[in-house]
């Protein structure tokens, strides 16, 4: 059975994802906010001083693992690509990110979906 938590509640019955809304990653040094333009697009700010950039536009791909539990992928201006899992149960998300010079770093931190 599904443990509802308030992250859960506040999305629809199938856990689809939370398109219109914002989520915030909390990873490492980093805080991203994700604005959820569509299934396919999202508008990405670091609000964090390690990376001073203007909000980027995403075209993103978002797979459903299991309701609540979501895979994106997506590649970067600077030609980063990168992997994401977000579980709405947990309030957890985990990033992988191949640097354009092939540095691999992987985060893992909180998922906030903001009201």
């Amino acid at each position: 059975m599904l443990r509802r938590v308030p992250m859960l509640a506040a999305m629809d019955a199938q856990h689809a994802y939370p398109v219109g809304r914002t989520l915030r990653h909390l990873v490492g040094p980093y805080v991203v906010e994700h604005q959820v333009l569509s299934m396919t697009r999202i508008r990405a700010h670091h609000l964090d001083d390690a990376k001073v950039a203007p909000p980027e536009l995403l075209d993103v791909r978002i797979a459903t693992l299991r309701p609540g539990l979501h895979w994106l992928t997506w590649q970067e201006a600077d030609g980063s690509s990168v992997a994401c899992v977000e579980d709405f149960d947990a309030g957890s998300v985990r990033v992988a990110i191949t640097t354009r010079a092939g540095e691999f770093i992987a985060l893992e931190g909180r998922l906030q979906l903001m009201p």
